[in-house]
Protein backbone atom coordinates (compact mmCIF):
# COMPACT_ATOMS: atom_id res chain seq x y z
CA UNK A 1 0.00 0.00 0.00
CA UNK A 2 2.81 2.38 0.90
CA UNK A 3 4.68 1.59 -2.31
CA UNK A 4 1.49 2.43 -4.23
CA UNK A 5 1.00 5.91 -2.75
CA UNK A 6 -0.65 5.39 0.64
CA UNK A 7 2.44 6.45 2.58
CA UNK A 8 0.66 6.63 5.95
CA UNK A 9 -0.82 3.10 5.74
CA UNK A 10 -0.49 1.61 9.27
CA UNK A 11 1.35 -1.55 10.26
CA UNK A 12 -0.85 -4.54 11.06
CA UNK A 13 -1.78 -5.18 14.69
CA UNK A 14 -0.63 -8.35 16.45
CA UNK A 15 -3.88 -10.02 15.32
CA UNK A 16 -3.32 -9.15 11.66
CA UNK A 17 -5.88 -6.36 11.45
CA UNK A 18 -5.37 -2.72 10.48
CA UNK A 19 -6.47 0.34 12.44
CA UNK A 20 -7.12 2.73 9.56
CA UNK A 21 -7.50 6.45 10.20
CA UNK A 22 -10.95 7.88 9.44
CA UNK A 23 -11.39 8.73 5.78
CA UNK A 24 -8.37 6.77 4.55
CA UNK A 25 -10.41 4.31 2.49
CA UNK A 26 -12.23 7.07 0.58
CA UNK A 27 -9.16 8.62 -1.03
CA UNK A 28 -8.39 8.02 -4.73
CA UNK A 29 -4.85 6.92 -3.74
CA UNK A 30 -6.29 4.25 -1.45
CA UNK A 31 -8.62 2.95 -4.17
CA UNK A 32 -5.74 2.68 -6.62
CA UNK A 33 -3.39 1.02 -4.13
CA UNK A 34 -6.16 -1.32 -2.93
CA UNK A 35 -6.70 -2.51 -6.50
CA UNK A 36 -2.99 -3.24 -6.86
CA UNK A 37 -2.48 -4.83 -3.44
CA UNK A 38 -5.77 -6.59 -2.59
CA UNK A 39 -4.42 -10.05 -3.44
CA UNK A 40 -1.67 -9.59 -0.84
CA UNK A 41 -3.96 -8.58 2.03
CA UNK A 42 -4.72 -11.00 4.87
CA UNK A 43 -8.28 -12.29 5.18
CA UNK A 44 -10.63 -9.70 6.54
CA UNK A 45 -12.44 -6.55 5.66
CA UNK A 46 -9.63 -5.04 3.58
CA UNK A 47 -9.12 -8.01 1.31
CA UNK A 48 -12.75 -9.12 1.00
CA UNK A 49 -11.36 -12.67 1.26
CA UNK A 50 -12.89 -15.26 3.49
CA UNK A 51 -10.74 -17.16 5.95
CA UNK A 52 -8.73 -20.13 4.74
CA UNK A 53 -9.49 -23.67 5.91
CA UNK A 54 -6.45 -23.46 8.20
CA UNK A 55 -7.73 -20.21 9.73
CA UNK A 56 -11.21 -21.68 10.22
CA UNK A 57 -9.68 -24.70 11.95
CA UNK A 58 -7.72 -22.31 14.18
CA UNK A 59 -10.95 -20.46 14.94
CA UNK A 60 -12.61 -23.70 16.06
CA UNK A 61 -9.72 -24.30 18.47
CA UNK A 62 -10.03 -20.75 19.80
CA UNK A 63 -13.80 -21.12 20.37
CA UNK A 64 -13.27 -24.44 22.15
CA UNK A 65 -10.64 -22.88 24.39
CA UNK A 66 -12.87 -19.90 25.26
CA UNK A 67 -15.72 -22.23 26.18
CA UNK A 68 -13.41 -24.45 28.23
CA UNK A 69 -12.18 -21.39 30.15
CA UNK A 70 -15.57 -20.16 31.34
CA UNK A 71 -17.26 -18.57 28.32
CA UNK A 72 -19.63 -21.50 27.76
CA UNK A 73 -21.89 -19.51 25.42
CA UNK A 74 -19.03 -18.11 23.32
CA UNK A 75 -20.45 -17.96 19.78
CA UNK A 76 -19.33 -19.87 16.74
CA UNK A 77 -17.69 -17.63 14.15
CA UNK A 78 -19.62 -16.16 11.26
CA UNK A 79 -18.86 -17.36 7.73
CA UNK A 80 -16.16 -14.68 7.43
CA UNK A 81 -14.36 -15.96 10.55
CA UNK A 82 -15.44 -13.11 12.84
CA UNK A 83 -17.37 -13.26 16.11
CA UNK A 84 -20.63 -11.57 17.01
CA UNK A 85 -20.39 -11.17 20.78
CA UNK A 86 -23.37 -8.94 21.48
CA UNK A 87 -26.00 -10.75 19.43
CA UNK A 88 -28.14 -13.71 20.31
CA UNK A 89 -29.72 -14.77 23.57
CA UNK A 90 -26.49 -14.72 25.61
CA UNK A 91 -24.40 -11.65 24.79
CA UNK A 92 -20.74 -11.80 25.81
CA UNK A 93 -19.22 -8.93 27.79
CA UNK A 94 -15.62 -8.48 26.59
CA UNK A 95 -14.95 -6.31 29.65
CA UNK A 96 -15.95 -8.96 32.19
CA UNK A 97 -13.25 -10.60 34.32
CA UNK A 98 -14.40 -14.01 33.05
CA UNK A 99 -13.94 -12.98 29.39
CA UNK A 100 -10.56 -11.37 30.08
CA UNK A 101 -9.36 -14.50 31.88
CA UNK A 102 -10.51 -16.76 29.03
CA UNK A 103 -8.97 -14.44 26.43
CA UNK A 104 -5.69 -14.45 28.32
CA UNK A 105 -5.65 -18.26 28.27
CA UNK A 106 -6.71 -18.53 24.61
CA UNK A 107 -5.15 -15.49 22.92
CA UNK A 108 -2.39 -17.56 21.28
CA UNK A 109 -5.11 -19.46 19.37
CA UNK A 110 -6.79 -16.30 18.08
CA UNK A 111 -6.64 -16.30 14.28
CA UNK A 112 -5.76 -13.12 12.38
CA UNK A 113 -8.62 -11.04 11.06
CA UNK A 114 -11.11 -12.22 13.67
CA UNK A 115 -12.17 -8.73 14.59
CA UNK A 116 -10.75 -8.66 18.08
CA UNK A 117 -8.04 -6.13 17.27
CA UNK A 118 -5.79 -6.18 20.29
CA UNK A 119 -7.98 -8.63 22.16
CA UNK A 120 -10.75 -6.22 23.17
Amino acid sequence: MRAHGVTNFPDATAQGTFDLPPGMTTSPQFASADGSCRSLAPPGSLSAQGPTTRELNQTVKFVSCMRKHGESSFPDPTANGKFQLNGGANPIDPNSPQFKSAMSACRSLLPPGSGFGTGG
